[in-house]
């Protein structure tokens, strides 16, 4: 299994991995949790995939998307329309999408020294592939500085990082329904966890 991160423009040569990837998030969230996404010609995408804006940490085998996750820094700003959009969790906050407002108790930072990830999603029972993906996170979240990740994913994935050895701590109460669960929380950025 590789880990890849990719990012336009550089990552262009293995873009094909992304697109695996969206339409894994796709099959996923779309067609197995009935979540009202956009999607079209079988990849489930957004706002918060706009090109430059997003990296992606791709796990893989012999070409075949096995897991993966979008990390952004939480300075970015998308768009100059009438709502600019920053990151995920701080827009909940903010009301500028619809998800829970409540999802974090005080408002995500705005700083360069803090990324988000979100889109958090595995092939069914490959809880392998979703280490290594946070493991190959934190390892390059260390490289450019960070000091956090804010998360959003379920609380199966808190438990899973906390068995991992990543230091969390959570920043709102468990969210969703019938159709999903889901949950934010910080893990820290530390050269020492033991991921």
């Amino acid at each position: 299994m590789e880990v890849s991160i990719l990012k336009l423009p550089g990552g262009s040569a293995r873009w094909n991995l992304v697109v695996d990837y969206m339409i894994l998030r796709r099959k996923v969230f779309v067609d197995e949790k009935k979540w009202d996404l956009v999607s079209s010609q079988e990849m489930e995408f957004e706002q918060y995939d706009s090109v430059g804006h997003a990296y992606y940490v791709i796990a893989h085998d012999e070409g075949h998307v096995l897991a993966g996750c979008r990390l952004i820094q939480c300075d970015s700003t998308i768009g100059k329309g009438s709502v600019t959009y920053s990151y995920m969790l701080r827009d909940a906050f903010l009301k500028l999408i619809q998800l829970p407002s409540e999802l974090c108790d005080v408002e995500p930072p705005t700083s360069p020294r803090y990324w988000e990830l979100t889109r958090l999603v595995a092939v069914p029972g490959n809880r392998l592939a979703v280490k290594n993906v946070m493991s190959a996170a934190h390892a390059f979240l260390i490289e450019v500085g960070a000091v956090g990740c804010l998360c959003l994913a379920s609380p199966i994935v808190r438990r899973l990082a906390s068995v991992s050895g990543f230091q969390s701590k959570t920043l709102g109460p468990v969210c969703g329904d019938e159709s999903g669960k889901f949950i934010a929380f910080e893990i820290a950025i530390a050269k020492n966890a033991e991921c």
